[in-house]
């Protein structure tokens, strides 16, 4: 089972979310956790080399799974508090867009049991605020 971990970055009332390539919908920064690597430590060094963006994996707000083709992927996301704003440290061909989106306007989002956690939120940007700021990341 391939574990993937991102993190979810709020600031000044926007979420931060990229698109790969050849798909329609946005997710939270993230990959593949790497050999000797903490989920926390993951979720850092993929949000910096995704968006260049630095911050600090506070608490667990998702785990869940889904199917990639037919192998099982593990899916942990935690809220980050942020620090900085940079540029990414690694090229990723497979990111095509990275950007902030207001809390009121969260395009579609995978993996969909994801979506239905963040869609929940969606038109009350306020409890998203809340939660996020329970986990003291806001």
């Amino acid at each position: 089972m391939k574990i993937r971990v991102a993190g979810l970055v709020v600031r000044e009332s926007r979420i931060l979310l990229v698109r790969h390539h050849g798909h329609s919908f946005w997710i939270l920064p993230g990959g593949k956790l790497e050999d000797g690597e903490t989920l926390a430590g993951c979720a850092e060094r993929e949000l910096l080399e995704e968006t260049g963006v630095r911050a600090r994996a506070q608490s667990l707000f998702y785990i869940g799974e889904f199917l990639s083709g037919r192998r099982p992927v593990l899916d942990v996301a935690f809220v980050m508090r942020f620090e900085e704003e940079g540029t990414a440290t690694e090229s990723d061909d497979s990111i095509e867009s990275v950007r902030w989106f207001p809390l009121a306007g969260v395009p579609e989002i995978g993996p969909k049991p994801l979506e239905a956690l963040l869609t929940r939120h969606r038109h009350d940007p306020d409890a998203l605020r809340a939660a996020v700021h329970h986990a003291g990341a806001y």
